[in-house]
């Protein structure tokens, strides 16, 4: 099945689940809630098929209640990180990536027990990558000389995971874990990617 197709059906399965899950289960009042946490993301290595570069950032979101465990999500979050690699003349480079994400989508509230709240989200937005990957720099009499090359790219981008809150207090939560699928398409091809975040939401209005 083509990646596209994948992503669409994801989206009308989590969609589905908010205009369903109310009529069924009862509804319930929502508050606005905004998260900023640490997050780690396992970036595809553009220049070395079947690798990974280890990245860490902040992902950063406001989500604004709309009908019963329904809400819309705004997200913005960035991710950076390094390896090492050893060009053909032995010398050590590096491959860096940044990726800054600018995402909006649906979040379902899949159901409340006690303190612990669990939700699902479907995100959809664009994604800005800053790539160091190393080159041929310059040809010497004695061969080539190796070093950095810089590139950007912007791609779409879709995100999709969800949410696990424990409540602290009224207003403060701890967002234990928010795991997702990150899937681009920087180059010609799709990379599908695991990101994780933990951090701290604020709520405003009535839970």
């Amino acid at each position: 099945m083509p990646a596209k197709t994948k992503l669409t059906l994801t989206l009308f399965l989590i969609i589905s689940l908010g205009l369903f899950s109310g009529p069924i289960l009862g509804q319930e009042k929502s508050s606005v809630k905004i998260f900023g946490g640490a997050s780690y993301l396992r970036a595809t290595d553009l220049g070395y098929p079947g690798r990974s570069v280890n990245t860490f950032g902040g992902v950063f979101s406001a989500t604004i209640p709309v009908a019963g465990r329904f809400g819309i999500v705004a997200e913005f979050a960035v991710h950076h990180g390094r390896r090492k690699v050893t060009a053909s003349d032995a010398a050590q480079l590096r491959v860096e990536r940044t990726t800054f994400s600018y995402l909006f989508g649906p979040e379902v509230r899949l159901f409340r027990t006690g303190r612990l709240e669990v939700g699902a989200r479907g995100l959809l937005g664009i994604s800005r990558g800053e790539f160091v990957t190393p080159g041929v720099v310059e040809v010497l009499p004695g061969g080539p000389r190796f070093g950095p090359i810089r590139s950007w790219e912007n791609s779409f981008t879709g995100s999709f995971g969800g949410t696990a809150d424990l409540k602290l207090s009224e207003r403060i939560d701890w967002r234990i874990v928010q795991p997702d699928l990150f899937v681009t398409r920087f180059g010609s091809g799709t990379q599908t990617d695991f990101r994780i975040a933990t951090g701290i939401v604020i709520r405003f209005g009535k839970r």
